[in-house]
């Protein structure tokens, strides 16, 4: 399954999350920084000579207390990602007012 890749790459490569790397949500009690992980879509194609390959579309939600920490895990992990042959990535910053931390979502297409 593709999400034990991911978590495996994020939680070891990702060394300032300490390992909170969590699929769907971060669990209550849990502390920050953190990454949530969510797969969109997960599709097979065939191709001409009848190989499979799988493309997959990933939401990444990156949580922290500070908006320059929340940016430098983005790039942690727009370098892990580039691992798993990302076609897109797209970024948005914001600030979630009912944790009152700040996230960056990541909408990423990849090819395994």
């Amino acid at each position: 399954m593709i999400e034990e890749k991911i978590y495996k790459a994020l939680s070891e490569g990702v060394t300032s999350v300490e390992g909170r790397v969590f699929p769907l949500f971060v669990p209550q009690g849990e502390l920050f920084p953190a990454i949530v992980y969510t797969v969109i879509a997960d599709n097979e194609r065939k191709g001409l000579s009848c190989s499979t390959h799988q493309d997959c579309r990933l939401q990444l939600d990156i949580y922290d207390k500070s908006f320059e920490d929340v940016k430098k895990i983005e790039e942690v992990v727009k370098g892990i990602m580039d691992s798993f042959y990302l076609t897109e990535y797209s970024s948005q910053s914001g600030f979630d007012q009912e944790s009152n931390l700040f996230r960056v979502i990541l909408d990423m297409n990849f090819n395994y």
